[in-house]
């Protein structure tokens, strides 16, 4: 059995006895220091997991209200009579306050039936004479040519919506939306298809 006697002299100098080591000041601040720098990249490690498992949460809410949004227009779809929805006009997109593009603030500017009917369906032939012909037979495109405004009925579109909402960690609080918890909104437009086949 070795036995260890550690001597603190007066200027400071630590001495082991027993190994012929010694530790000085300097060293003791460099491991002190190194200390210091693996406790904070611990905790920037730590940080990152947490962010990296929020947004996680994040993708899994938006898929299932996806989901969820097509799980509830699916069961209309087949259905033998449908009430279909009045889907307004969408023209383009003005930056909200935050002065960012796609953020939940940005303002739409919607149009009219009336620019649709002369932006799309007019344009929908090569002569406006063609329109005779296609009145002869039954098809979609004469009745949005004869009624613009029943667009959803005209493509057969029916609406699905979902939403989910979830707490959020204290230090994405402020970060992600400044509450303390966000809301997932889905909204999907699919086919009649009953109408179809």
């Amino acid at each position: 059995m070795q036995r260890h006697h550690i001597t603190i002299k007066k200027h400071g100098t630590v001495t082991e006895h027993g190994n012929g080591k010694a530790a000085s000041p300097a060293s003791c601040k460099r491991s002190g220091q190194a200390l210091i720098e693996v406790s904070v990249c611990m905790i920037g490690i730590v940080v990152v997991l947490l962010a990296m498992l929020e947004l996680t949460k994040i993708g899994m809410m938006r898929t299932q209200a996806t989901m969820d949004a097509r799980a509830d227009v699916a069961a209309f779809m087949q259905s033998d009579t449908v009430l279909f929805p009045t889907p307004g006009f969408l023209q383009t997109w003005n930056e909200g306050p935050d002065g960012k593009r796609y953020t939940a603030d940005d303002v739409p500017v919607t149009a009219s039936s009336a620019s649709f009917y002369h932006t799309t369906i007019e344009r929908s032939v090569a002569d406006a004479a063609d329109w005779n012909l296609l009145q002869q037979i039954p098809n979609p495109i004469s009745t949005l040519h004869s009624s613009p405004t029943v667009l959803a009925a005209g493509f057969g579109l029916l609406r699905g919506q979902s939403s989910a909402t979830t707490n959020l960690l204290p230090g994405f609080q402020r970060l992600v939306s400044g509450t303390d918890t966000i809301t997932i909104e889905s909204e999907v437009w699919m086919t009649w298809t009953k109408g179809i086949y």
